[in-house]
């Protein structure tokens, strides 16, 4: 009998996201996609669709190079927004993420999150640290 591991589902890494602190869901586009955000800066987007599960990460450009020259197939610039700053974005196809580990999934988005934390001011970022470990239910 074979143990196979249980891999990470959409569901998953929306909470594993939630979990961050400051972090909340908006929908600013409709249903779709599901924006993870802190401060009012999207650090992650879902987009649900069975046909085509992925998901749009902000980044640091050299992680997103990283990323794209290690899973080639699974890591692509962000299209679904041309405004977006592609440089900042990438968008990972979770149907073609086979080869991806559920350890490099939670850096992915633990990097989305912390390229948020970046941008915010000091202020912003101190309101954010003070709200680590409020329990929160993700809508998805």
């Amino acid at each position: 009998m074979t143990d196979k591991k249980k891999r990470l589902t959409m569901n998953d890494m929306v909470a594993y996201c939630f979990e961050k602190p400051g972090a909340y869901t908006d929908f600013p586009f409709g249903q779709v996609p599901v924006c993870i955000k802190v401060k009012n800066h999207t650090f992650a987007q879902f987009y649900t669709n069975p046909d085509d599960p992925k998901v749009t990460f902000r980044s640091q450009k050299v992680f997103k190079i990283l990323m794209a020259q290690k899973y080639p197939k699974s890591v692509k610039n962000a299209v679904e927004y041309p405004d977006m700053g592609k440089a900042y974005w990438y968008t990972l196809h979770l149907s073609s993420r086979e080869r991806i580990p559920d350890d490099q999934l939670a850096r992915m988005m633990d990097q989305a999150y912390d390229a948020v934390l970046s941008v915010l001011s000091s202020k912003e970022r101190e309101e954010v640290t003070a709200m680590e470990g409020q329990t929160k239910i993700p809508l998805i």
